[in-house]
């Protein structure tokens, strides 16, 4: 900014006349619209400045301070154009060649400041170093998904600097202030920013805008974006500029090439295996990488994680406490049933959320409301092994359960759908545990106690009977399966040895005189008897076929698959009960 020349003495004028400037001339002038000082130069003007520094002559101080003019908020500690200049933003994709020092300087700046201090830095310390550029629209709310960021860049640094790589990186923090702001909000972004970054000065708010909106952020940034991030190798090539890499990796961010995410995905996918396998389970001190657990309300109160080995474990990935009650109310029953059951609580601050302690403390209190305080876990916080759990639900934003059964028992992901659907039923809360009650509960009976020891009971023991179930309203299934048995039913007969095939009618009003029950060729089971049969075994879809061995024991609910027999390769009377099951409990719990 110029300095402003030393004041003359002020024209008069008579009353009512205009006054004029003459060209060149220089004197202060209060503009009685505005109150703002207006400055002349000494010298002509240069032809850029002519327009926005010089009254034209004889133009009247009343007709130049009438003139729309944006006026700087007292707290901003610069001037500003009143064009700004029209800038595209850029797409960068990786590999493109970024000279990021003339990206980040001007032709009147080559340095950077600390955003601790304000230490000015020449811009040559980016030579040679990875570079990450983050844009930020300032201020904002503590549940804007710019505090995501911010958190993902101190976990990154910290992570750095305890490796003692931190020198191989430098982070470079652009601020855009948003209208009605100034240095205030800019020095209290930075407070909070633990990080000892690079940051472009207040003062120079051209470039610190120019960026923002070459990297696309002109407003403030909503739920459905973030904040853009640039990262640059140090040969100058374009690394990343996706927003959410580093929300997602934290503090395995680093060195932030496709092929280092690429391994960590391949390395979850082995974990996510182990965790539901029972040839190479994961323990429990290996997947939080801790040795010791705390309790809730107790944090000097501690045991090895070790000693939950032979124990059901929940880790209760926390984001917003919405299944805290029910999960409560399930380990009580397990205390009062003395089942080992123990419950971990991982608070999950990758969402909306800026300050991990205080993120922290709240589930802590949540937790003291719901008195569980005493009985669950929690292990010290650790970015890298949070955000490896949040990886693993595939980042999903809602309460999840991670269980661990002990032994050589397979663990499972979709603990939460379990445990809230089935309840302690489904202890240990596993899909495996849910198709294995299921199939037991099915396997309890027999064909005979279905048929309570008729005579048409004891005509099919030791036979392999198929359960035919329809009520022949608006044919769901076009006739085809109707169409199929009468076509097929001698050749099943001749097919398979001391086998049967039984109508049971889903329509009790379904009468002997129908037309097509009239046409059947095998036994029909009483229309008083339909009832307690449906109510204890149906097939998977109606109509459909349940298939029986020669011992009683149900076999399939989806027999009606096998048909026509003369082109499935598969036994009309195989045993895939508990695959359908498992497929019938997996739509459940998706």
């Amino acid at each position: 900014m110029e300095s402003i020349p030393k004041k003359k003495k002020k024209p008069t004028k008579k009353p009512g006349e205009a006054l004029f400037i003459k060209p060149c001339q220089t004197m202060p002038v209060n503009s009685p619209s505005e109150g703002m000082l207006i400055k002349r130069c000494h010298t002509l003007p240069t032809k850029k400045t002519a327009a926005t520094m010089l009254l034209k002559p004889c133009q009247t101080v009343s007709e130049r301070s009438n003139k729309k003019r944006r006026v700087t908020p007292p707290e901003v500690e610069e001037e500003k154009e009143e064009h700004e200049e029209e800038v595209a933003e850029i797409k960068f994709k990786q590999g493109d060649h970024v000279d990021v020092k003339a990206l980040l300087s001007s032709k009147a700046r080559n340095f950077l400041v600390t955003s601790k201090g304000g230490e000015v830095v020449p811009i040559a310390v980016l030579d040679g170093k990875y570079v990450i550029v983050c844009c930020f629209y300032v201020p904002f709310d503590i549940d804007d998904p710019v505090t995501a960021s911010c958190q993902s860049i101190e976990a990154l640094y910290n992570e750095l600097t305890f490796k003692g790589i931190a020198d191989r990186v430098r982070f470079v923090v652009v601020v855009k202030i948003a209208p009605g702001f100034g240095k205030a909000e800019f020095d209290s972004f930075f407070s909070r920013l633990s990080v000892n970054c690079l940051a472009i000065p207040f003062a120079d708010s051209k470039s610190r805008d120019k960026i923002c909106k070459s990297f696309g952020l002109l407003t403030k940034v909503d739920d459905d974006s973030e904040s853009p991030c640039l990262v640059v190798h140090p040969n100058e090539k374009v690394l990343q500029f996706q927003p959410d890499f580093l929300e997602q990796y934290g503090a395995r961010s680093f060195p932030f090439s496709e092929e280092h995410f690429d391994d960590i995905e391949r390395q979850e996918k082995i974990i996510r295996n182990r965790i539901c396998s029972t040839d190479s389970p994961i323990f429990l001190e290996e997947l939080l990488q801790c040795d010791y657990l705390s309790r809730i309300a107790n944090e000097n109160e501690y045991v090895p994680t070790s000693s939950l080995g032979d124990t059901v474990v929940a880790l209760y990935l926390c984001y917003h406490g919405s299944i805290m009650d029910k999960l409560q109310a399930i380990h009580k029953k397990c205390i009062k049933k003395r089942l080992k059951f123990e419950v971990i609580l991982v608070p999950l601050p990758f969402y909306n959320h800026y300050e991990t302690p205080s993120f922290r403390d709240r589930m802590k209190q949540d937790a003291l409301k719901h008195s569980i305080s005493s009985s669950w876990w929690m292990f010290p916080f650790d970015d890298k092994v949070y955000r490896t759990l949040w990886r693993l639900f595939y980042q999903f934003c809602e309460d999840q359960l991670l269980i661990l059964p002990h032994g050589q028992c397979p663990g499972d992901l979709r603990g939460r759908e379990i445990a809230t659907r089935y309840g302690i039923s489904a202890y240990p809360f596993t899909k495996e545990t849910v198709v294995n009650k299921e199939v037991r509960k099915l396997r309890s009976f027999t064909l005979q106690d279905l048929l309570e020891n008729t005579e048409l009971g004891t005509d099919l023991e030791n036979k392999n009977v198929l359960l035919y179930f329809d009520s022949f309203k608006c044919d769901l299934d076009g006739g085809y399966l109707y169409s199929n048995l009468m076509l097929y039913y001698h050749e099943i007969k001749a097919k398979y040895a001391d086998s049967e095939v039984v109508f049971v009618s889903l329509d009790p009003n379904l009468g002997l005189d129908n037309s097509r029950i009239a046409a059947m060729m095998w036994p029909i089971l009483p229309l008083e008897m339909c009832a307690s049969v449906i109510k204890r075994i149906t097939p998977t879809r109606w109509p459909g076929i349940v298939a029986f061995g020669s011992d009683g024991k149900i076999l399939s609910r989806s027999a009606q698959s096998h048909l026509p027999i003369s082109t499935s390769s598969r036994s009309l009377f195989e045993d895939t009960l508990a695959s359908e099951v498992a497929a019938v409990v997996e739509t459940q719990i998706m």
